[in-house]
């Protein structure tokens, strides 16, 4: 079991982001693993945090070097998303999840979705988390 998991987008900056707020929550006595699709896995890992791969079928290994070089990033999803969707809806994650039996999930908003569909599946908690910097740390200045 572990008490949080990650839900990690797919953008290397993005993930990097959360490795920190990983190792903190360690330091405060949390198990702390993340699941992501396979080559965000690798990414993970090498920062010696724990994952596990879904979505294999969506994302087969290669496939978000591929969608960096076709779209000049890989935060493109899927042409139609649908299919994963409805596949978490289905019930493709529950063996994950029950394996990992976490107390709560922290997602990117670029995944969202899906953690909002993994919650009403599961009963899961969420909290949603955006890793964008402010240039200058100055939020008020986007305000107006």
């Amino acid at each position: 079991m572990y008490d949080v998991l990650i839900l990690a987008d797919l953008e290397i900056g993005h993930i990097l982001a959360t490795i920190k707020m990983a190792v903190n929550l360690q330091k405060g006595g949390f198990k702390v693993c993340y699941l992501t699709v396979p080559d965000a896995k690798k990414i993970i890992e090498q920062n010696n945090q724990v994952a596990f791969s879904c979505f294999e079928e969506f994302y087969p290994a290669g496939k978000v070097s591929e969608m960096r070089r076709k779209y000049k990033s890989s935060n493109r999803y899927l042409e139609d998303p649908g299919h994963l969707y409805l596949s978490i809806i289905s019930g493709s994650l529950d063996k994950i999840i029950e394996e990992i039996n976490p107390g709560i999930i922290l997602s990117s908003r670029f995944v969202a979705l899906e953690a909002l569909l993994i919650h009403y599946r599961h009963q899961i908690p969420q909290i949603i988390y955006h890793t964008l910097l402010f240039q200058d740390n100055n939020l008020f200045k986007l305000r107006g």
